[in-house]
């Protein structure tokens, strides 16, 4: 069974939105599902680029990851025009 199915808590990002997961606090990530074309920027809470990653059109339309992390200043997820991703997470003490 996916890492998934434990968390306590999700938060669907939206197509052209920058979505807050967590607020500058820990906040710790057990999967995400990403899908649609361009680049997901996922950054902390204060602007500060952690990693991205680029889908490409005509390739993979969907990714899954049930790779648990921490982020430890807060999460944001920047969502390219047409995509769409749910993470998967737990806040402080949960």
């Amino acid at each position: 069974m996916s890492t998934q199915a434990f968390a306590p808590r999700f938060t669907r990002c939206l197509s052209l939105t920058t979505q807050v997961i967590a607020s500058g606090e820990f906040v710790r990530i057990h999967g995400m599902i990403l899908s649609g074309a361009g680049t997901f920027n996922f950054l902390n809470t204060a602007g500060t680029a952690l990693f991205n990653i680029t889908l490409a059109a005509g390739g993979a339309s969907a990714i899954s990851s049930s790779i648990a992390w921490l982020a430890d200043a807060g999460l944001k997820v920047t969502v390219p025009s047409g995509g769409e991703c749910i993470i998967y997470h737990s806040n402080t003490g949960t």
